[in-house]
């Protein structure tokens, strides 16, 4: 199964950091933002399978649109898929 959910990107004086508002206490960081990306998508899957191993209904994704823009950095998809 396919997930996308919008994930909010922000950028301090050192690293990058990325959080999902629709999916409580899920986020990373890495130093560059091609790290971030690939980093976020783990932390993604990692969030889904452990809702799913714990019988926890998956939050639905809201509209990007509805995610507010941060001043610090900026609103993307992330995606992953579960095997």
């Amino acid at each position: 199964m396919h997930y996308i959910y919008p994930a909010v990107f922000h950028k301090d004086e050192k690293e990058y950091w990325v959080e999902f508002p629709d999916l409580e206490g899920c986020q990373t960081y890495e130093n560059t933002l091609e790290k971030c990306f690939m980093a976020a998508s783990e932390a993604l899957e990692g969030y889904i399978l452990s809702l799913v191993d714990e019988g926890k209904p998956i939050p639905p994704p809201s509209e990007i649109s509805s995610v507010p823009h941060p001043a610090d950095g900026f609103v993307n998809y992330i995606s992953c898929s579960l095997k």
